[in-house]
């Protein structure tokens, strides 16, 4: 069986449901996350913040270490990867650079 989790938006609006294994977790810093996940072909990207049940989504890693917002302190000892902790694609650009 699939693994199923439930979402939603705060008043209940929108739900949805994810289904399957995540095939990546982390804290993403990254500007352009902060404004819209832009995405690579043939994934989808979900806030974790969306999730019903938030608790269940163990990050592995932290994203654009070098963007993180001043206030952000984190001592969790995952590994701190200064840019994307996956591939890219080069055409889509950076909000920064707009």
């Amino acid at each position: 069986m699939s693994r199923i989790e439930p979402a939603s938006c705060f008043c209940g609006a929108i739900t949805a449901e994810a289904v399957g294994e995540p095939f990546w977790i982390n804290w993403d810093h990254g500007d352009d996350c902060r404004k819209a996940i832009e995405g690579l072909p043939a994934e989808v990207y979900l806030s974790i913040g969306f999730m019903d049940a938030p608790e269940r989504f163990r990050p592995a890693a932290h994203g654009y270490w070098e963007q993180r917002l001043p206030c952000v302190e984190m001592n969790d000892g995952l590994p701190r990867e200064e840019r994307y902790t996956r591939p890219r694609q080069p055409g889509l650009g950076f909000p920064r650079d707009r």
